[in-house]
């Protein structure tokens, strides 16, 4: 459901895709040195990793899983990934999950690899593809997460109890694709009004165009959505007021 731009006709989308990907079930990463769990915790919006007080197989925050990119991603933050830049700062450590370069630049970029890693089952290291040679280590003395020359210490070492690799379930599973229905250029919504939409319906006294699709039944842990045309197909701007992506929650109990 997409709400039109104060201007701009031009840059109206026409054309859609939206396609969802899978999750497996995750699992516990426990460090080394102590067999505690890594946890994914909150502060003033800031999404960290730290060690949980007990391991728990049912807490979405506990639930990692590396994907096909390599990618270390948390089942309870969707779209969130590990970033190994982080742990070359004073300031900053590699504890921080931030939105997937992946999803915002695509898989192939080069700012993709800066959230990939490989993980050796046999020398239970995080190796960071970006920074080759430096590897997640858990420091004792802070508590957090960061990167340091690999070496075979202790504090480098993580195992994992649970289904850790290939989490995401495969790729991205096309949902449908096609052209939006029609709206007029000229009908455009004014700047700094609310917007009152349910589920069941769009904001009638706005103007919006919707594609339904009622024959998908498969639940996905993500959505992704592409414009793949404006109404000027020469565009070099995408523009619209609002989007809305009005669905069921199967499991309202998980972030």
């Amino acid at each position: 459901r997409i709400y039109t731009a104060n201007n701009n006709a031009d840059a109206d989308p026409v054309k859609y895709r939206i396609e969802g990907r899978g999750i497996m079930a995750g699992a516990n990463i426990k460090t080394r040195h102590s067999d505690k769990c890594l946890v994914l915790d909150s502060y003033s919006n800031v999404y960290r990793i730290s060690l949980a007080r007990n391991c728990a197989s049912d807490d979405s925050n506990q639930l990692f899983y590396i994907n096909e990119l390599g990618e270390v991603r948390v089942k309870s933050l969707a779209g969130y990934c590990m970033d190994p830049r982080y742990g070359l700062s004073a300031h900053y450590q590699a504890n921080y999950m931030v939105p997937c370069n992946s999803d915002i630049y695509g898989q192939d970029s080069h700012e993709a690899k800066w959230h990939q890693f490989t993980y050796d089952s046999s020398t239970e290291q995080f190796e960071s593809v970006f920074y080759p040679g430096y590897c997640v280590e858990y420091s004792q003395k802070s508590g957090w997460l960061s990167l340091d020359t690999c070496n075979n210490k202790n504090d480098q070492k993580f195992y994992t109890d649970g289904s850790f690799e290939s989490g995401s379930g495969g790729g991205w599973a096309l949902i449908e694709e096609g052209n939006l229905p029609w709206i007029s250029k000229f009908d455009r919504n004014p700047l700094g009004v609310g917007i009152e939409s349910t589920y069941e319906s769009g904001d009638t006294d706005k103007y919006y165009t919707e594609a339904k699709f009622y024959d998908n039944t498969t639940p996905y842990h993500e959505y992704k959505i592409s414009f793949l045309e404006m109404r000027d197909p020469d565009s070099l701007s995408l523009q619209f007021a609002e989007i809305e992506l009005p669905g069921l929650l199967v499991n309202p109990g998980e972030v």
